[in-house]
């Protein structure tokens, strides 16, 4: 299968959500989630949409179908600067300026032994650094231990002093663009 990565799409969030939901369930099953898909899959489109809008949700095609998708948050500091002045509710976030918080990533079973992880993950990082981020931060579970590998492989680092609230059995990771 062939693979290629691509900023994803208005039209795109239909597939996307029906692969998130495919990714909860197989987490539900082992046992890393214990979620109401039905009711996160609210909040989560809702992340999605703005993901969409701001450029910084990923997907990878492969036989022409979305096989992957990844997406990120965050503010670079030219639009912590422009937000001088707003309320503070409208500039609060937990992550620091310039860095991109990659929230999601899958690719689908099917896809895995391909280049799609790779095209994502490379695209992802393009998309960060052409939008002004200069260093990108993530986690997976201390279990996951194929994402550790990968994430070593794509020259993350461990990102030491860095924890959030119900991931305390993560590890974080960091790259600087």
């Amino acid at each position: 299968m062939l693979t290629k990565a691509f900023i994803a799409q208005k039209e795109d969030k239909n597939d996307i959500l029906e692969l998130w939901k495919d990714l909860m369930k197989i987490e539900i099953a082992v046992g890393k989630e214990s979620v109401d898909i039905d009711e996160a899959i609210k909040t989560w489109a809702w992340r999605l949409d703005k993901q969409i809008e701001e450029e910084k949700a990923i997907i990878v095609k492969g036989d022409d179908k979305i096989v992957g998708f990844a997406s990120f948050i965050g503010k670079t500091e030219d639009e912590v600067k422009t937000q001088q002045g707003q309320p503070e509710r409208t500039k609060q976030i937990a992550i620091p300026a310039g860095i991109a918080y990659v929230t999601d990533v899958y690719v689908s079973p099917e896809a895995r032994l391909t280049d799609a992880s790779m095209d994502l993950s490379n695209k992802l990082i393009e998309t960060a650094k052409k939008a002004g981020f200069s260093t990108i931060w993530t986690n997976t579970h201390s279990d996951n231990k194929p994402m550790r590998a990968f994430l070593k492989r794509l020259g993350f680092s461990n990102l030491e002093n860095f924890t959030l609230k119900g991931r305390e059995d993560h590890l974080y990771y960091k790259k600087e663009l």
